[in-house]
C-alpha cells in the first residue's frame, strides 16, 4: 500500500495546479476516489493477469518507472527498451525468461531473490548482446543461464546452483564476463557435460572469444569447471573445490583453442593452476602441489619433479609441445590423467600415472618417445592413440587396468618391449584396433594374464615380430623342439595378424655399465643381473620351482669377446642340458641359447680366453721360460 500511496502522491503533483489548487474539500475528495479505486484492484484484470494486491507489482523498470508481475512481462513490454535497467524485488519467481533486449537485470539480493525453473529448459536465456544479470538465484533448470551469439554479456554477483548446467556459454561468443559468482551444486552425478560452469564452442569462428572468469567460487558440481574449443579465456582468482566427479577440464580442437591467459591465482582444491604458454628453451620444475598444469606452444623445455592429485577431468595437459622433455610426473586421482594433443617429437618417461579413471591420450601427435612409464591401476583404459603415428611406445609398465591400449585412426606406432599384464575383467583385453587403425608393429611385449590379448574391430593387418623375435603371450602352449627359445608354430590372433616368432619366455633388457643392453628371455624368474666390464663377464641369478629353464640372450660384441664363450652354472655343479651359441649373430649383437633344470642358479657367461686370463697366463709363461733357461744354464 506504501508503493500505491507514493504513486498517487507522485500522480497529484503531477495534476495541473488549477485542479489541485481548489478548495480543501475538492482535493479531499480527490484523495478518496483514488483510494477507493484501490480497494477495487483486486477485481479488475490487465492483460490477463490478475494482480491481488500492490504486493503483486515486485518488478519495475527503473528507466520508465512501470512495474510488472513478472520478470518476461517487464522484458516483453514495449515500453522496455534497449539500455533500460529492470529491478526485481525479492521473492521467488517461477519463470523461464529469455532475454531478448539489451537490459540489466538487478535481483534485490541474491539470497532472496530467485528465479526457479521448470527443470526440462533454461531458467534464463540471454540472446541479445550488452546484457546483465546481477543479484540472482538461479535454479531447477536443465541450464541455468544459457548465453548464446552475443557479445559484452556480464553475468555478476550471483548463486547459480541446482541445475544440470550451471552456466552455459556457447556459440558465437564474444567479449563476455562471469564475475564474483557462486556456482555449486549443479549437474547429475556420472552425466557426461553436467557441469557448473561449460564454456564450448562448436569450432571455427563460432567459438566463444574473449571471455573473462574472474573471482567465482565453484563448488559441489558434477564437473565444476568446463572449456571447449573457445579461444583466449582470461581467469583470475577462480576458486574451483571439491566436485562429485571433476573440478576442471580444458580440451580443444584447433591450435588456438588452448591459447588462453590462465594464472596461478586461481586454484582447484586449494592448488594452483599452472598453464604455460609459448616457452621455448627452458625448465619447469619444483612447483610444489600443483591443481592442474598445461603445457602449451612450448619447444625444447624440460619439464620434471610434478605431483598432480587434484580431481581434474585433465590433469596435464599437453597441446603443441615440440622437442621437449616431459619426466618425472606424478599422476593420480583426474578422469584423464594426462592429454597430448597436435604434439611432436618429444620424450615422455618416468611417469607415474595411478589411480585415474583413464591414464594416458595421444591425439594427433607424431614422433614422440614414451619410454619407461608405469600405468597401473587405472579405472578403465591404460593409454590410447587417437589419430597418431610413427610414435615409439618402449618399456612401459602397463598392469592391472580394465583396458590397456587401444587405437583408433592410428598407424606405424611401434610397441616394443613393453609388460602388459593382469588386465582380468570380463571384458578386458591388452590392445583394441578401431577404425584405420593398421601398420603398426608390437615386438618383445609381455602379454601376461589377460582376459583378452587382441580385438580387432578391422580388417587391417599389424605386425607382431621385428623378424627375428615376437611377443611373449602367457596363453601360447606350443613347444620348441629346435631349442631355440622361439616357439616352433606361430600365434595367431586373427586372419591379418599373426605373430610368427612367438617367444617361449618372458622378455627382458638389462643396462649395463658401459651404456649398452642385454636382452634376455626366459622362463625363468631373474633376480639379479651384473655385467663386469674390467673381466667381460655377465652374471645372472635366476629361479624356477618346475621342469627345464632357458635363456635366450643377445649380447653387443662391443661387451665381450664372443667368438668363444663358456656358460657356466653353480661353478660348474649343474650341467647344461641343450645349448647354442652361435644362434644367430648380425655383426653387433651375438644370440646366445642354453637351458638347464630349474632351481636356483647363478650363471656366468664368460669369453673361453678372456683378457683378464691374458696377462697371469702370460706371466706364468715368461716365468717358466725364465726357469728353463736358468736350469739350461746350470747344466751346461
Amino acid at each position: 500500500m506504501s508503493w500505491a500511496l507514493g504513486k498517487i502522491e507522485s500522480f497529484l503533483e503531477s495534476v495541473p495546479s488549477k485542479f489541485t489548487r481548489k478548495s480543501y474539500g475538492q482535493r479531499h475528495l480527490l484523495v478518496l476516489s483514488l483510494l477507493m479505486l484501490l480497494l477495487y484492484l483486486p477485481t479488475i484484470k490487465f492483460n490477463q493477469i490478475e494482480a491481488n494486491s500492490s504486493a503483486d507489482y515486485p518488478v519495475h523498470n527503473l528507466n520508465t518507472g512501470l512495474n510488472y508481475t513478472r520478470i518476461q512481462e517487464a522484458i516483453n513490454a514495449p515500453e522496455t527498451l534497449n539500455g533500460h535497467a529492470i529491478f526485481v524485488e525479492a521473492g521467488t519467481y517461477y519463470e523461464n525468461v529469455v532475454l531478448n533486449k539489451s537490459l540489466t537485470l538487478i535481483g534485490e539480493n541474491k539470497g532472496t531473490t530467485s528465479i526457479y525453473g521448470n527443470e526440462t529448459s533454461t531458467v534464463v536465456y540471454v540472446m541479445t548482446s550488452n546484457t546483465s544479470l546481477q543479484g540472482f538465484t538461479f535454479q531447477n533448470g536443465y541450464v541455468g543461464i544459457r548465453i548464446w551469439n552475443c557479445s559484452g554479456v556480464t553475468i555478476e554477483g550471483n548463486d547459480i546452483s541446482f541445475n544440470r548446467i550451471g552456466l552455459l556459454m556457447d556459440w558465437n561468443c564474444y567479449g563476455n564476463r562471469i564475475l564474483n559468482n557462486t556456482i555449486h551444486d549443479n549437474g547429475f552425478p556420472n552425466h557426461w557435460q553436467s557441469a557448473g560452469l561449460y564454456i564450448t564452442g562448436s569450432g571455427g569462428a563460432d567459438r566463444p572469444h574473449n571471455t573473462i572468469v574472474s573471482n567465482n567460487i565453484i563448488y559441489g558440481n558434477n564437473i565444476g569447471f568446463w572449456m571447449e574449443q573457445c579461444v583466449n579465456t582470461t581467469m583470475r582468482n577462480n576458486r574451483i573445490d571439491a566436485s562429485h566427479n571433476y573440478t576442471f577440464g580444458l580440451l580443444g580442437k584447433f591450435e588456438d583453442d588452448f591459447y588462453h591467459d590462465i594464472d596461478t591465482s586461481n586454484t582447484i582444491d586449494g592448488k594452483p593452476i599452472y598453464y604455460i604458454v609459448s616457452r621455448n628453451g627452458s625448465e619447469i620444475s619444483g612447483l610444489g602441489e600443483v591443481g592442474f598444469l598445461g603445457i602449451i606452444n612450448c619447444t625444447d623445455v624440460i619439464v620434471h619433479d610434478i605431483n598432480l592429485s587434484s580431481n581434474s577431468y585433465v590433469a596435464m595437459q599437453i597441446a603443441h609441445l615440440r622437442n621437449s622433455t616431459i619426466a618425472n610426473i606424478t599422476i593420480q586421482n583426474s578422469f584423464y590423467s594426462m592429454f597430448v594433443e597436435f604434439s611432436s617429437g618429444n620424450l615422455f618417461t618416468a611417469i607415474n600415472v595411478s589411480r585415474n579413471f583413464r591414464g594416458i591420450c595421444i591425439s594427433n601427435s607424431s614422433s614422440n618417445v614414451f619410454l619407461r612409464n608405469v600405468i597401473i591401476n587405472n579405472e578403465e583404459l591404460a593409454f590410447s592413440f587417437y589419430e597418431s603415428s610413427n610414435n615409439i611406445f618402449l618399456r612401459n609398465r602397463i598392469e592391472d587396468n580394465h583396458y590397456a591400449l587401444t587405437f583408433y585412426r592410428s598407424t606405424y606406432n611401434e610397441i616394443c618391449e613393453n609388460s602388459i599384464i593382469r588386465h582380468e575383467f570380463g571384458d578386458s583385453y591388452a590392445v583394441s584396433f578401431c577404425e584405420g587403425s593398421g601398420n603398426n608393429l608390437f615386438h618383445h611385449n609381455n602379454f601376461v594374464n589377460n582376459s583378452q590379448q587382441i580385438i580387432n574391430y578391422i580388417a587391417l593387418p599389424n605386425y607382431w615380430n621385428d623378424t627375428l623375435e615376437g611377443n611373449y603371450w602367457s596363453d601360447y602352449n606350443e613347444f620348441d623342439q629346435n631349442c631355440d627359445g622361439i616357439g616352433d608354430t606361430e600365434y595367431s590372433i586373427d586372419t591379418y595378424n599373426v605373430d610368427d616368432f612367438p617367444l617361449m619366455g618372458m622378455f627382458s633388457s638389462f643396462n649395463t655399465s658401459s651404456g649398452l643392453d642385454v636382452n634376455i628371455i626366459s622362463n625363468s624368474t631373474i633376480n639379479g643381473f651384473h655385467y663386469s666390464e674390467s673381466n667381460e663377464t655377465i652374471r645372472i641369478q635366476v629361479f624356477g620351482e618346475f621342469g627345464h629353464g632357458f635363456c635366450r640372450i643377445s649380447i653387443p660384441h662391443a661387451l665381450m669377446n664372443l667368438s668363444s664363450i663358456s656358460v657356466i652354472i653353480d661353478n660348474g655343479s649343474v650341467p647344461i642340458l641343450c645349448s647354442n651359441y652361435t644362434l644367430y649373430d648380425n655383426a653387433t649383437h651375438r644370440w646366445i641359447y642354453f637351458s638347464y633344470p630349474h632351481s636356483i642358479h647363478e650363471i656366468i657367461i664368460v669369453p673361453e680366453f678372456p683378457s683378464f686370463f691374458i696377462l697371469p697366463l702370460f706371466m706364468i709363461a715368461a716365468l717358466l721360460l725364465v726357469i728353463v733357461h736358468r736350469r739350461k744354464r746350470i747344466y751346461t
